[in-house]
């Protein structure tokens, strides 16, 4: 779609992590600001053209884009023109599935002892996958043209 996915410099971002919305973010949760678990040192580091940025985090600068059907614009961005709808995050992830995918890169050394005791710190904190961005995606998809 005209992005490209490389590596954001071996660095990881793994764990509850606040995103900042943009303004087309902050409609189209509903909320001015998010957590999502995350799991990735790869990222999109620009938005391609004809998506619209929904909100980057202190590592990664895209943590959502989305694609709006033809006509709609970004200022009265809702799920009903939403077209394509893109987060880095996992708003499928929860607390348990993040806490073994750790232990596993841990053990096997993928995941430095820093990247685990920074995850452990933020371990308590608000996770809006479900919650938010999964309520977000099930608007889309009821109200996703046939």
């Amino acid at each position: 779609m005209g992005g490209e996915c490389v590596s954001n410099g071996g660095r990881w971002e793994v764990g509850t992590t606040p995103m900042q919305l943009t303004e087309t973010g902050k409609r189209l949760f509903g909320v001015p600001e998010l957590n999502i678990q995350q799991m990735h040192r790869d990222h999109v580091p620009a938005v391609p053209p004809s998506f619209h940025l929904l909100g980057a985090s202190s590592i990664t600068p895209n943590q959502g884009m989305v694609k709006l059907y033809p006509g709609a614009a970004p200022e009265s961005v809702s799920p009903s023109n939403v077209q394509v709808f893109c987060v880095q995050g996992h708003p499928e992830f929860d607390q348990f599935i993040v806490d073994e995918i750790v232990k596993a890169r841990s053990a096997s050394g993928v995941m430095s002892q820093e990247v685990v005791q920074d995850v452990a710190q933020r371990r308590e904190w608000r996770n809006d996958g479900i919650g938010v961005i999964g309520k977000t995606l099930w608007e889309i998809l009821r109200a996703s043209r046939a």
